[in-house]
């Protein structure tokens, strides 16, 4: 996944802040944000990033996945 692998110098720099664990629940919470299926999984994906990352990285995310 682009977001979180290190692709981006400033993600990855906030990212090493967090655990492997937040950062596969973080990983999870995108891929529901991605399935445009589903508005139930979507709003999920962004309030789970959001309570585990902050409002800065979920911001972040959403800006670059409308790329």
């Amino acid at each position: 996944m682009a977001l979180l692998n290190g692709e981006d110098k400033d993600m990855k720099k906030k990212l090493s802040d967090f655990s492997p664990q937040e950062i596969a629940q973080m990983e999870e919470a995108i891929r529901n944000i991605q399935n445009k299926k589903s508005l139930a999984l979507f709003m999920a994906g962004c309030h789970e990033l959001e309570r585990i990352a902050g409002e800065d990285i979920l911001n972040e995310a959403l800006r670059k996945l409308n790329k």
